[in-house]
């Protein structure tokens, strides 16, 4: 009996152990797009002290919101007040049926600056609309040099 509480617990702690990881990589597909406005970013800003991280799609405490973005891309949903900003990332399983719930990812930022985040598997709805997404500026200059802006991907 004491076994089974024991594994239960452990599963229950799973979520947070998980919240709590130094790093959290996106399963996400590269798009090609995306992946050559990362590439001019690090190019322009070569000593980024996130560089390996936005390389391996991997978001982590201190970024920025360019950073993240680079790495993983524009958020799904994203929720601003004051100086918070909090975004939502869907990651769905290819393995799993339709009808499974994702993998949901909400980032917290401060002050321009990623805290926090939490990781849970549901299905994804919305009560409250979202703002709207402003390209970070950093972005903004490199889609400028390749010749003109373009919508986000």
């Amino acid at each position: 009996m004491n076994l089974r509480r024991l594994a239960i617990l452990s599963l229950l702690a799973l979520p947070l152990l998980t919240s709590c990881a130094r790093s959290l990589r996106s399963t996400a597909q590269v798009d090609p797009e995306h992946e050559a406005l990362r590439l001019r970013y690090l190019e322009k800003y070569p000593d980024d002290p996130f560089r390996d991280a936005i390389l391996a799609q991997t978001v982590r405490k201190g970024m920025t919101p360019t950073e993240v973005y680079l790495a993983w891309g524009k958020p799904l949903h994203r929720f601003k007040k004051d100086s918070h900003q909090n975004w939502l990332y869907e990651f769905k399983d290819s393995a799993a049926g339709d009808g499974q719930p994702s993998t949901v990812c909400r980032l917290f930022f401060v002050d321009g600056v990623l805290t926090q985040w939490r990781r849970d598997r549901h299905f994804v709805y919305f009560e409250q609309p979202e703002s709207e997404f402003t390209i970070p500026a950093e972005i903004e200059s490199l889609r400028d040099l390749e010749g003109g802006k373009r919508d986000l991907p």
